[in-house]
């Protein structure tokens, strides 16, 4: 009953805020699609608990009890919807009946598989590409993060290459061997080939990222590795596994091939 009355205290404080928000938030705030502004947060009025069926303008919602859980904007007994075969779409997950995306989802953030290695996030943090990030760290501009307090884009930054929305992961381009980030990754440039990435080897542009005579090679061709042409292939400038041409796939994440299922067997 105590469990109960703290979950209706919270709910109470949730609608208030949601009452009392600054309309200019929600005129300023951008939300994914299908999403509103409640409470001065980014809400699924189709799946949240707290504000299920909301409108546009964060109006005529119902706040599902414990028991409940808010299906298609209507609050319905949880048993019902709990079922693991439920298909959801591609970018989200299955936790607790509700197909929810890990990467912004705060309730699940970096949530994974069958839900599982989820955080969720404090009230003064944001989901962001499955990270807590908090809100007064975020950038104003899409795509950007913050890395020793300024805001930089990680695809083309050479200093924080490929860096994650906490600005803990990221590759330092080597300008002395000719690099720059290009996309997210740091890759060579020479003035001989017009495609950033690509360097000039024996005659030829070529990209050390895929090509199996010069895979892995730097800025001046002088360091690479010649794949074998009849087992191996380049992959991100390493030699790796050679799948066969039909019927199979290579899985990056687990570095193998596979059979590839057709309609035809």
């Amino acid at each position: 009953m105590k469990s109960k009355n703290l979950m209706l205290l919270a709910v109470a404080s949730l609608a208030l805020l949601a009452s009392c928000q600054d309309d200019s938030s929600r005129k300023t705030m951008s939300c994914n699609e299908g999403e509103v502004v409640c409470g001065n947060q980014c809400v699924d009025p189709l799946t949240s608990v707290y504000f299920c069926g909301a409108n546009e303008e964060c109006m005529n919602y119902s706040v599902c009890t414990e028991d409940q859980a808010c299906v298609e904007g209507k609050c319905t007994d949880g048993s019902v919807i709990i079922d693991p075969t439920k298909e959801c779409e591609d970018g989200q997950i299955l936790c607790d009946g509700q197909c929810v995306d890990p990467k912004t989802d705060p309730r699940w953030c970096g949530a994974f598989d069958i839900c599982e290695g989820g955080t969720p996030c404090n009230d003064d943090e944001a989901c962001l590409d499955g990270e807590c990030i908090p809100r007064d760290q975020i950038c104003p501009t899409e795509g950007e993060v913050r890395c020793n307090g300024v805001c930089i884009n990680p695809l083309e930054n050479p200093d924080f290459c490929g860096a994650n929305p906490s600005c803990t992961e990221y590759s330092i381009c080597n300008a002395e061997e000719g690099q720059v980030c290009n996309n997210g990754r740091c890759v060579a440039f020479t003035e001989e080939c017009p495609i950033v990435g690509q360097v000039m080897c024996n005659g030829d542009c070529v990209d050390p990222e895929e090509d199996t005579w010069y895979c892995g090679a730097n800025a001046a061709c002088s360091v690479y590795t010649t794949c074998d042409l009849d087992s191996s292939t380049c992959r991100t400038g390493e030699c790796g596994i050679k799948c066969p041409e039909v019927n199979h796939v290579y899985l990056e994440e687990y570095g193998v091939c596979v059979w590839r299922c057709t309609k035809e067997g």
